[in-house]
C-alpha cells in the first residue's frame, strides 16, 4: 500500500492512503529521511521511502505551476524545474 506524509506532528506522522483516509503513524517505526510529501511503501507492517514516485510527483506538479505562472510569460528554458536538481533549497524543500 502506498502512504503520502501529509505532515508530521509531535512525533506522528499523518499520512494519507490511496483510498483518501488518513492514518496516524509513530514517526520512530518510519525510514530516516521521511519528511512530508514522502511516499511510503507498506508492506508487512515495514515502510520504506518510494523516492522514484515522489520525485514523480514533485516533478508533475512543479511543471503544472510552470505552466500556470508561465503561461503569458516567455519561455525561459532556464526557469523550468529540473528534477535531477540536487539543490532542495532552490525550490525550497525540507531535506
Amino acid at each position: 500500500m502506498k502512504l503520502t506524509v501529509d505532515r508530521i506532528t509531535e512525533g506522528i506522522a499523518v499520512c494519507e492512503r490511496e483510498d483518501e483516509s488518513f492514518i496516524r503513524i509513530r514517526l520512530d517505526l518510519l525510514p530516516d529521511g521521511t519528511k512530508e510529501g514522502s511516499i511510503l511503501l507498506e508492506e508487512n507492517g515495514s515502510y520504506t521511502l518510494d523516492t522514484e514516485t515522489e520525485a514523480d510527483r514533485r516533478a508533475k506538479l512543479f511543471a503544472m505551476q510552470n505552466a500556470l505562472f508561465d503561461e503569458d510569460a516567455d519561455t525561459d528554458d532556464d526557469a523550468v524545474f529540473d528534477p535531477s536538481d540536487d539543490d532542495p533549497d532552490l525550490y525550497g524543500w525540507d531535506e
